[in-house]
C-alpha cells in the first residue's frame, strides 16, 4: 500500500469513528466514511497486542488484504480495527473475514 493511502493521525481516526459508517463481525471492525478525495486511505488499530512483533505482524497481512480494495474504490477513509489475537488466524480466514467487511463498508459510505 502506497503511502499516500494510509489514514495517519489521531484526528483523522476519529474523524472517521465519529461520522463514519460501521461494520463488524468477529471481533474485526471496519469504519469508513467519505473523504471528498481522489484517493482512498486506510488504518489500522490492533488492539490488546503483548507484542509489537505481533501487532506489527497483523497490522502488515490486514494492509495486504485492504490495499487492492482500496486502490479501486477512491473517496473513502477506512478505519480496520482488530484484536491482536488475530495474529494466529490462517490467511484464508482472515482474507474471508475482512475483505467483505471492507467492501460492505465503502458501499455503505458511498450511499450516505
Amino acid at each position: 500500500m502506497n503511502r499516500r493511502h494510509r489514514l495517519r493521525g489521531r484526528s483523522r481516526f476519529a474523524a472517521v469513528r465519529a461520522s463514519g459508517v460501521e461494520t463488524r463481525s468477529g471481533g474485526i471492525r471496519v469504519r469508513a466514511a467519505a473523504n471528498g478525495l481522489p484517493i482512498s486511505r486506510a488504518g489500522f488499530a490492533i488492539m490488546s497486542a503483548p507484542h509489537a512483533v505481533a501487532r506489527n505482524r497483523l497490522r502488515r497481512r490486514l494492509r495486504a488484504l485492504v490495499a487492492p480494495i482500496v486502490s479501486h474504490h477512491p473517496g473513502v477513509d477506512i478505519v480496520v480495527s482488530a484484536p491482536a489475537a488475530l495474529d494466529a488466524v490462517a490467511a484464508n480466514a482472515l482474507r474471508d473475514a475482512v475483505v467483505p467487511l471492507v467492501s460492505g463498508a465503502i458501499a455503505e459510505a458511498r450511499g450516505r
